[in-house]
């Protein structure tokens, strides 16, 4: 005989869910269960309602302007997909000025000598500009030399890593890195000392392209002792990363 218990109902109540649950039995319908198909209902009931519950606790949240659901609220169990992370900065935390811009080459020699390609070509190709960039270095009006820049910065980009650790590699012997700066209208005034560091075509880009007021500045590698060496041209800070121009002057 199958005994059905039910801990809510009476004594007559359990005596008659017995004769029945006999009577079932008797039948071949036993594995109906009464006390699994009220459990059953039970559930079904209290998940409905956990459901309906967190909903709402979900619609209140974002009502109040609050974060989206956990899992624990979420009505599936699932939490809600995060948004991507931002990719981190390849050049990490140089300062935007003459001795983060030394620090940065620094590096860049440094990889290089190690044969760590890797960190050369990423902080190698982190130097070249995006179009974006160009708005912090360019005049507003200079649409067409901007196209002409972006276009010849296409035909400096390198094709692989190895490529892009080379970049700045210059000569072994060249291991002194100077800085020269500079903004728009000292590289244009022949009377200060940092206009003799800057090239004739720099001074041509500053007369017509250059945004009046941006620093920007001439990274030398020179052998100790000696005055001159291999220069790269017109490096300047976006506020977030230091990026190079270039001799730009050969496009306009």
């Amino acid at each position: 005989m199958t005994r059905v218990i039910d801990h809510s109902s009476t004594a007559p109540q359990a005596a008659s869910h017995s004769r029945l649950a006999s009577l079932l039995a008797a039948l071949g319908l036993a594995t109906l269960g009464l006390v699994g198909c009220k459990e059953e209902d039970s559930k079904a009931k209290d998940g409905a309602k956990d459901a309906d519950a967190s909903a709402a606790k979900a619609a209140k949240k974002q009502d109040e302007g609050g974060a989206p659901p956990a899992a624990a609220d979420a009505p599936d169990g699932k939490a809600p997909e995060a948004p991507p992370a931002a990719p981190p900065a390849a050049q990490g935390d140089y300062a935007a000025d003459a001795a983060g811009l030394q620090s940065l080459f620094t590096d860049i020699r440094a990889a290089i000598a190690s044969g760590d390609v890797a960190k050369a070509a990423t902080l190698s190709k982190s130097l070249l500009p995006f179009p974006a960039d160009l708005s912090k270095a360019l005049k507003d009006d200079a649409e067409d030399a901007k196209l002409k820049i972006i276009e010849m910065h296409a035909g400096f980009a390198p094709a692989n890593d190895e490529q892009a650790a080379s970049m700045f590699a210059g000569k072994p012997e060249r291991t002194e890195i100077q800085v020269h700066a500079a903004t728009v209208e000292e590289i244009l005034a022949p009377t200060t000392a940092s206009h003799a560091e800057f090239p004739g075509g720099a001074k041509q880009a500053a007369e017509t392209v250059l945004r009046p007021g941006a620093t920007f500045y001439e990274v030398e590698f020179l052998e100790p002792g000696k005055d001159s060496g291999m220069k790269y041209h017109l490096v300047f800070h976006t506020g977030s990363e230091w990026k190079m121009l270039g001799p730009v002057w050969r496009v306009l």
